[in-house]
């Protein structure tokens, strides 16, 4: 999974506890945040990349019909695309990218990681599929993950996707694009819309990242940025597939919010110049 390298805690792997988002309180469900750092995502980050694979193409093809098809006859699945047949976007995107997938041949084997990176995938082209149908146009898909083995690769290329090295994936990012990001650092999502607003992301909201903001902080003003242009949305969660995407938001990039760094920069400009006179 995206990971900065100096984000994340060491030697305090372990140091986990549950608290409540303000967007919860009512519902009593629980996002899990490290007890050291406001800096690190909300699960675990998958390891590293390696040279080793345990799994073939041939066994990720069959564990992604697995699990994709679990996806499919799911109520979080006929839930997501109730909601964003609901929702129109502000911009017609033309490509989709996804962050901090996490391998689908974790090097410990765990099938929880597994599972975890197929359901993402399924709900990234659930995603995609409804939204290519909607507009009638074919989307871009593009992956970054430096997790990602040689056979997750050529898997995501079987599919049609591209798959690219960091920073490429950030890049791609503009206004008539969706991000798509569960559960990443707040500084690969800062990263991610340093350069445009999308018009859809999907990722973890500020509203949970708010109690551990600083003012001074760069990755805040640029997550209040989005939370601000945004119409959002709970994305669909059940038991079965928890926590897979607990504490994680659709936002809608409202029209006119294309900009919006661009006009508080235009605002503060003009304050200045006012002041001088």
């Amino acid at each position: 999974m995206e990971r900065s390298g100096d984000s994340s805690p060491k030697g305090e792997e372990e140091s986990w506890t549950f608290v409540t988002s303000k967007r919860h309180r009512q519902t009593g469900k629980r996002k899990a945040v490290p007890l050291a750092s406001a800096t690190v995502p909300v699960t675990k980050p998958s390891p590293q990349a390696r040279a080793s694979t345990h799994l073939s193409l041939q066994e990720i093809q069959l564990d992604h019909e697995k699990f994709s098809r679990q996806w499919a006859e799911s109520e979080c699945c006929r839930r997501l695309q109730e909601l964003l047949s609901s929702k129109e976007c502000s911009s017609r995107p033309t490509k989709a990218i996804c962050l901090g997938l996490g391998s689908f041949d974790p090097e410990d084997g765990s099938w929880q990681i597994r599972r975890r990176s197929h359901v993402q995938l399924a709900a990234f082209i659930t995603i995609v599929k409804r939204l290519e149908a909607s507009d009638k146009i074919k989307i871009r898909c593009i992956f970054q993950e430096p997790c990602f083995t040689n056979a997750d690769k050529k898997f995501l290329q079987t599919l049609g996707f591209e798959v690219v090295d960091s920073p490429s994936g950030f890049d791609e990012v503009s206004e008539d694009s969706i991000l798509f990001g569960v559960h990443l650092y707040r500084d690969i999502y800062s990263a991610a819309i340093e350069k445009a607003i999308p018009a859809i992301f999907i990722g973890t909201g500020y509203d949970i990242w708010e109690d551990y903001a600083t003012a001074e902080a760069s990755e805040w003003a640029k997550m209040r940025q989005l939370d601000e242009c945004c119409d959002k949305a709970v994305f669909p969660d059940d038991k079965d597939f928890y926590p897979i995407f607990t504490s994680t938001t659709i936002h809608w990039r409202r029209p006119g919010e294309k900009d919006l760094g661009g006009l508080s920069k235009a605002v503060e400009d003009m304050s200045l110049v006012g002041d001088s006179g």
